[in-house]
């Protein structure tokens, strides 16, 4: 091998040349195509053919001298690969001779383990084999020994059958005796045990099919007593079912025991109680349709009375022989209180009927309550209700179970938050519970009242004399429900047994619901009664009767009089007979008061704030300018408003919590229409004196003359104006005050005379306590007063009674006295009533501390806070700027705006003008400064959070 020495040339790589050289790199590419190469290079000429070939000759050679090259480098590595490939050759064929010796010894093995194995296997299947033989020999001398039985159980039968074909099983008719009566019963309690054992053998043939499934299959004697079987499940269940119905007939607890104890071997006992149940339901309900069915009412109204029938058919015949018959299903003229008292004998026999199935539902109840399975101890009404007596669900939690068995007999009762008001009314005292949900008397219940619902719907919704009997005794159909909820909750008092009734209200809502159909048309009609006379009163021809009545009326009028007073008694007339219809019933006066007479009181008011002149004519007030025929026509129609309220309003004491509400809810919307019907005209009267009132600043009241006989040119005015009202007759129109005002919140005109003095003496207040007052100003003020008080107590509001329902009387006396004072008095006696305040205000010790204030206190403790203040600005010196002076308004428009704000906004204004007077106090005398520190002082007094 030759060694390269370190001065060789460096061999090149002779594939890298060849991918640098674009001739030759095709030929290293994976998808090089040699033919279309070659055809590239012929098609390029012969000299392109030649320089190629060339090309690839000395590459080829290249490529051969780099291979032997490369080899010789790598001699030893070759020969040493070589030699391992002939190493594995030989260890393939080792492995090879191993493996077919392996697969020879397997095979010996399986021979001599497969012959074992198969006669294993023969003698496993024919063990098999021989096993369900045995299995199914067992359960077919099992199905043998359960047919024999059964029979034996049914050997009674043909007696029984014998016994029931003359009436002891199917019900006694009306030959057979009480000994046949009592002989059938013997019978039956007899086969009662019989049933329950082939019941129970039954029960078993089932279990034992349900367990075999198709092994009995082929076996002819077994087919051959499947049909037997079949026909002998279908007769104990038929004569259970005739056992519990006689037992349920007879409210023989032992007999519908036995019979129960018959289906709950049966594993039908839910089924069966569930059809009791609802076909003592549905007889109820048929009663009741029954009961109003128009052609059995016409039949039994026809042949109640053979003079009348006679007399009847007379008179009908002497209607049709004139084309006046009567129309089917109504009764002929003068026979319609007859007919209804038949139909309502048929509605109370009808739900007489549905006490009956009841208090049946409830004896059957109360057996399932007692009764308890012999074996397995499971309490039956705990199988009806939950499905077996370990799957008992409680309180809130899910019981779909009963549901899909019984349905949800709550109702709307626990889903609706509006129906809970309503169940209210119905729980018993002791607040006490039914217990648990959805028993058979539940079911009962609920079953009931919604089809009695329907049946009583759909009378309603048809037009028939049924209806209109339902609709105009609707009180006495209440009494009958009420009834029998009553007789329900009596009859099922049994001790240790659940009543019949639950005593949560539930049943007694859902029994009451009955009615809704007919309550609903009731309180239309009720509304619509008491509507009628209120649209006649405030119709536009009345109203006109009324304003022509109180212009010829002269001075004094004819409020209330007329065809109007004739509306009101109608109504009023109407309003006791619709109360006295439901007089015995709490419920049903509450809600005739409420969707009744409370909506046509409304109703009432609104039509009168509709009817209400509000033309300038009504508003207009002047003194000599006598009242207009617009303003008396609206003091009748107020006035005619005051009497509905004064009688009703009689009413309100003895009625109960709820109705009393409704009425009075409605008499205060009534009283707020009325009240504001007469302050159409006194609010123009209020305003023509708060006229009066603003020109007070007109005059000199720091100087003038001391008070002479009359009053001040405004006062005078004033006194004027109110004396007007009085003179004009306006007052008259309305009822007189009486001389115990101690009812006048039941007087809407009282009430708007006693806002108007109110308002005068606010008016009067808020403007003399913003005047700056001499010696003879205070003289000339507390003259005015006193004349003012002297006016409104003589021609407005008695005074006297004033002052118990207003601070303002009492605010104007004090204000009579107040000016007198200094305005060192005035805070100090601010300062005393603020410490007295500091203890706090109870009802306890109020009278206490207006007691405990005397002299200027007194005087402050009457005053309203904004007008101390105001006072205590109008006694500074001249140098103290006022609030209004520093707002640039004149003291007649800052008392305005005193009346239009709170005193808290007052305050906050006085705080801005004293803090503007701190800023100039370099400016101002010692006075000034000192009754400005009095001010403030007062100010944090009576306003300490400002």
């Amino acid at each position: 091998r030759r060694m390269a020495t370190p001065n060789a040339t460096p061999r090149v790589d002779p594939l890298l040349a060849m991918r640098g050289d674009p001739k030759l790199a095709p030929f290293l590419l994976d998808d090089f195509d040699g033919t279309a190469f070659a055809s590239a290079v012929l098609a390029s000429g012969s000299d392109a053919t030649k320089d190629a070939k060339k090309s690839l000759d000395l590459t080829i050679a290249s490529l051969d001298a780099a291979l032997g090259l490369t080899v010789r480098e790598h001699h030893d590595v070759l020969l040493h690969q070589l030699g391992g490939i002939d190493e594995a050759d030989r260890v393939l064929q080792i492995v090879t001779g191993g493996v077919s010796s392996l697969r020879q010894t397997m095979g010996r093995v399986k021979d001599e383990l497969g012959e074992p194995h198969d006669a294993v296997s023969g003698k496993t299947l024919t063990l098999e084999n021989l096993t369900k033989t045995v299995d199914v020999l067992r359960r077919a001398v099992r199905h043998s020994k359960l047919n024999t039985k059964l029979k034996a159980s049914l050997m009674i039968g043909e007696s029984v059958d014998d016994h029931a074909a003359t009436g002891g099983l199917g019900g006694a008719d009306e030959g057979t005796t009480t000994d046949d009566r009592d002989r059938a019963r013997r019978v039956s309690n007899a086969a009662a045990g019989d049933l329950a054992r082939a019941a129970k053998t039954l029960c078993d043939l089932e279990l034992l099919k349900s367990e075999g499934g198709d092994e009995l299959v082929g076996i002819e004697w077994v087919e051959k007593d499947a049909k037997w079987v079949t026909e002998a499940h279908r007769e104990t269940r038929r004569r259970a079912g005739v056992a519990l119905d006689n037992g349920i007939q007879s409210a023989s607890q032992a007999e519908v025991g036995a019979a129960l104890q018959v289906f709950h071997n049966l594993n039908e006992l839910r089924s069966a109680v569930t059809a009791r149940v609802v076909s003592l339901a549905q007889n109820a309900i048929d009663s009741v349709r029954d009961a109003l069915d128009p052609k059995a009412l016409s039949r039994e109204a026809g042949s109640s009375s053979p003079e009348t029938e006679t007399e009847t058919s007379r008179s009908s015949a002497k209607y049709q022989s004139k084309g006046l018959g009567s129309r089917p299903g109504f009764p002929p003229a003068g026979e319609e209180t007859r007919w209804a008292e038949i139909l309502w004998q048929r509605v109370e026999r009808a739900f007489d009927v549905a006490r009956v199935e009841g208090l049946k539902t409830w004896h059957l109840q109360r057996v399932l309550a007692k009764k308890r399975d012999p074996i397995t101890h499971v309490l039956f009404l705990d199988e009806v209700l939950f499905g077996g007596g370990n799957d008992k669900t409680t309180g809130d939690e899910d019981d779909s179970d009963v549901h899909g068995a019984f349905g949800d007999t709550r109702g709307d009762a626990d889903d609706d938050d509006a129906n809970g008001d309503e169940i209210q009314k119905y729980v018993d005292g002791s607040q006490t519970s039914a217990g648990v949900k959805n028993t058979p008397c539940a079911v009962f219940i609920s079953l009931f009242s919604k089809g009695a619902f329907e049946v009583l719907a759909r009378s309603n919704a048809s037009a028939g004399f049924a209806k209109d009997a339902l609709l105009s005794g609707y009180p006495r159909l209440v009494y009958v429900l009420e009834t029998l909820h009553l007789k329900l909750l009596r009859d099922s008092d049994a001790k240790g047994a659940q009543s019949a009734v639950r005593k949560n209200g539930v049943d007694a809502f859902l029994i009451n619901k009955i009615a809704d159909p007919v309550a609903q048309a009731y309180h239309a009609r009720v509304f619509s009664c008491l509507a009628e006379p209120v649209d006649s009163l405030l119709s536009p021809n009345t109203l006109q009767q009324i304003a022509n009545s109180v212009v010829s009326g002269g001075v004094s009028g004819s409020a209330g009089a007329g065809r109007g007073g004739e509306d009101v008694r109608r109504f009023l007339s109407r309003v006791r007979q619709e109360l006295d219809a439901v007089a015995l019933r709490p419920g049903l006066v509450a809600e005739v008061m409420r969707t009744g007479v409370a909506k046509a009181l409304v109703l009432m008011s609104k039509r009168a704030e509709t009817a209400t002149n509000t033309s300038h004519e009504a508003r207009y007030f002047a003194v000599g300018t006598p009242v207009s025929s617009a303003q008396r026509a609206n003091a009748a129609l107020a006035s005619s408003l005051e009497e509905v309220i004064k009688n009703l309003g009689k009413i309100v004491p003895h009625l109960a919590s709820a109705p009393s509400e409704a009425l009075q809810g409605a008499l205060a919307t009534l009283r707020e229409t009325a009240r504001d019907i007469v302050n159409t005209t006194l609010a123009s009267a209020l305003a023509k004196i708060n006229a009066h009132f603003a020109a007070m600043h007109d005059e000199d009241w720091s100087g003038g003359p001391p008070p002479g006989q009359d009053a001040s040119p405004y006062a005078a005015r004033a006194v004027e104006a109110l004396g007007w009202l009085d003179e004009s007759g306006f007052f008259a129109l309305f009822p007189p005050l009486d001389s115990g005002d101690a009812t006048s919140a039941l007087s809407p005109s009282g009430d708007a005379r006693a806002d108007l003095a109110t308002e005068v003496f606010s008016s009067f207040t808020r403007n003399a306590c913003l005047l700056r007052l001499g010696e003879n100003g205070k003289l000339r003020l507390a003259k005015d007063t006193a004349e003012l008080e002297r006016a409104v107590d003589q021609f407005v509001f008695p005074t006297k009674y004033l002052a118990s329902a207003s601070g303002a009387h009492a605010s104007i006396r004090a204000l009579r006295a107040a000016v007198f004072l200094s305005l060192d008095e005035l805070v100090e006696g601010a300062e005393a009533w603020g410490r007295l305040g500091d203890e706090g205000t109870t009802k306890e010790n109020d009278a206490e501390k207006r007691k405990d204030a005397t002299g200027a206190a007194s005087l402050v403790r009457d005053l309203p806070k904004q007008v101390t203040l105001m006072l205590a600005f109008s006694m500074a010196p001249n140098s103290v700027q006022t609030p209004w002076q520093r707002a640039g308004l004149t003291p007649s428009l800052y008392a305005t705006w005193m009346n239009t704000h709170a005193g808290t906004d007052i305050a906050a204004a006085a705080t801005e003008t004293l803090d503007a007077f701190d800023s100039k106090r370099s400016d101002v005398g010692a006075e000034a400064k000192r009754a400005a520190s009095l001010i403030r002082a007062a100010k944090k007094t009576l306003f300490p959070s400002r």
